[in-house]
C-alpha cells in the first residue's frame, strides 16, 4: 500500500503555509467552553498545495488552497525563524508549519468520510453530530467542498490513488 509520502512524491506535490488568525472553516460553538479554548490556543494556517502535473482539466501546475487547524498539542520549537508563534494565557507556544503530508492526510481523511457517506445524514451519524444542527450541515458542506476541490487539483485518477492511500 502506498503512503501519503510516497504519494506526495510521485505528484511532485508542495506545500506553503503562513500562520492567520482564524480558520474560517472552524467556528466554535460559543456555548462550549471547550470548544472556545481549543479554537483561541491552536494555530491556523492558509496552505497552499501544488503540483507540476496537469489536472483533468489540462491545466498545468494546478494549486489547492486550503486552512488547515492543529491544536496546542502541536506546540514545539522546530525551527523558529519560520515557525509561528502564538502567545497564549500560559505564555508563548511555538507551532511549526504543517507538512505536506499532514495537511494533504487531513484533507484525504475529510475526503473520504464525505465519500463513503451516502448522504448528509448518514455523514452526520457517523462523525457523532445531531441531524439537526445546522453546525453539523455547514461542516458538511465544507467537506463536500474540499472534496470537490482535491479531485479538481489532483485529477480523478490521483484523487482515487490518494483515497487508497495508507493513512498517517
Amino acid at each position: 500500500m502506498t503512503t501519503i509520502q510516497e504519494f506526495i512524491t510521485k505528484h511532485n506535490i508542495t506545500i506553503k503555509c503562513e500562520g492567520v488568525p482564524e480558520n474560517p472553516n472552524m467556528c466554535p460553538d460559543l456555548s462550549d467552553k471547550n470548544s472556545i479554548k481549543w479554537n483561541r490556543e491552536a494555530a491556523h494556517f492558509h496552505c497552499v498545495l501544488r503540483h507540476s502535473g496537469p489536472n483533468d482539466h489540462g491545466e498545468n501546475c494546478p494549486r489547492l488552497v486550503t486552512y488547515y487547524s492543529m491544536g496546542s498539542g502541536h506546540a514545539r520549537l522546530k525551527n523558529p525563524k519560520q515557525d509561528l508563534h502564538h502567545w497564549t494565557n500560559q505564555g508563548v507556544k511555538v507551532f511549526p508549519n504543517p507538512e505536506c503530508d499532514t495537511v494533504l492526510d487531513c484533507l484525504a481523511s475529510d475526503a473520504s468520510g464525505y465519500e463513503n457517506s451516502r448522504y448528509f445524514a448518514d455523514w452526520a451519524s457517523e462523525y457523532g453530530y445531531d441531524t439537526d444542527s445546522r453546525k453539523a450541515e455547514n461542516t458538511y458542506r465544507i467537506m463536500a467542498e474540499q472534496c470537490k476541490e482535491l479531485r479538481h487539483f489532483l485529477g480523478s485518477e490521483a484523487f482515487a490513488e490518494l483515497m487508497e492511500c495508507e493513512r498517517m
